[in-house]
């Protein structure tokens, strides 16, 4: 199953996203939606509602797609917040996708390969509804699917729109960001966006893969204590030492030290201080794979090259081998005033630069 949670307001077709395409002629969903599982369905602006009636995971289905070809999909979606539980399917193949039980809108997109026609809007559970709108659908050309790992999350930064104003609750903008704590704020020159933290707090996304490829674009301010954690079943301040182990971060000191950690537990590795220079930008990339080897590079600064992290004259090794955590929930960021991200991206698989 491949996933992405939280890309925003895709531009249309022939959309181009870095290590991503989708064709310009695409099939989308059209007609009326029949009902299975004793489905009620009810139209809503932009959409429909698929509601429960004494029949367990009632859906609204129809033919739309293309037999053995990988898609795109974007909705957003909400339910009665008790019970229903949206997912957008193609019958049983490997394109499904899964939101929260939540009376708020939220976004929903990930890609996978049909086995079928079937294109299915599904409220899980015996009770309640769910609602789906503003549904798009793009067929993914064979070349640029099998180029890279499978997106588990896609960079949705550069697609935003700049904040008005300070943001201190809900979603961040139209990025696929939730925020839980502090001021944050999407900003733009005109050549690109970062979404910039105003005071210190965090912000979160949906990531249920704890192994693959992860990388950062990210400029640290001076002097701030910042923390990326990739992996992560809590949404509580990384507050080394005392946060339990939940995961797996990225430390940024203020001493300018940079870390990979297992959180709330111990370092695996950590380097030298003044590594990276202050109020400056760089590219971080970690990799995990499935017997548990985790590899940290940087990019930027004195590193004109993708470099492996040395922890010489800090501590631990790398690559380093941890497998302590196996799942995850979240991706967050706890960051402090002036930090800036330009880029998230996560991927199935190992990518080495």
């Amino acid at each position: 199953m491949s996933r992405v949670i939280g890309v925003p307001r895709w531009p249309g077709a022939g959309l181009s996203l870095p290590g991503r395409e989708v064709n310009a002629a695409t099939p989308t969903p059209v007609g009326a939606w029949s009902p299975l599982n004793n489905a009620i369905i009810t139209d809503i602006e932009d959409g429909i509602r698929v509601a429960y009636d004494d029949t367990a995971n009632p859906l609204a289905n129809q033919t739309a797609l293309i037999n053995g070809v990988r898609y795109l999909v974007y909705v957003e979606v909400r339910s009665d917040g008790a019970i229903g539980q949206p997912r957008v399917k193609s019958g049983n193949s490997s394109l499904v996708l899964t939101g929260d039980v939540s009376g708020d809108w939220h976004i929903v997109t990930g890609e996978g390969l049909t086995t079928n026609t079937r294109l299915d809007l599904q409220s899980l559970g015996a009770g309640g509804w769910c609602e789906f709108r503003n549904l798009k659908v793009w067929s993914i050309p064979t070349t640029y699917a099998t180029q890279l790992g499978d997106a588990l999350y896609l960079d949705s930064i550069q697609l935003a729109q700049v904040s008005a104003a300070n943001e201190d609750s809900g979603q961040l903008s139209n990025t696929g960001y939730l925020i839980q704590s502090g001021a944050w704020r999407v900003k733009g020159n005109g050549v690109e966006q970062w979404i910039e933290c105003i005071a210190a707090g965090i912000i979160y996304r949906r990531d249920t893969s704890a192994y693959g490829t992860w990388e950062f674009d990210f400029h640290k301010a001076h002097p701030s204590d910042t923390f990326i954690r990739f992996v992560s079943d809590s949404l509580a301040p990384d507050s080394f030492p005392t946060t339990p182990d939940s995961g797996y971060s990225l430390r940024m000191l203020v001493s300018e030290i940079i870390s990979l950690r297992r959180t709330g537990n111990a370092y695996l590795l950590y380097t030298a201080a003044d590594y990276i220079d202050g109020d400056a930008r760089y590219r971080h990339r970690v990799t995990r794979s499935a017997a548990n080897v985790f590899y940290y590079y940087i990019k930027g600064g004195a590193f004109a090259d993708w470099t492996l992290v040395d922890p010489s004259g800090g501590g631990g090794v790398n690559p380093v081998t941890q497998a302590s955590v196996t799942t995850s929930l979240y991706c967050t960021l706890d960051l402090d005033a002036g930090d800036r991200l330009y880029l998230d991206q996560h991927r199935a698989g190992v990518i080495a630069p």
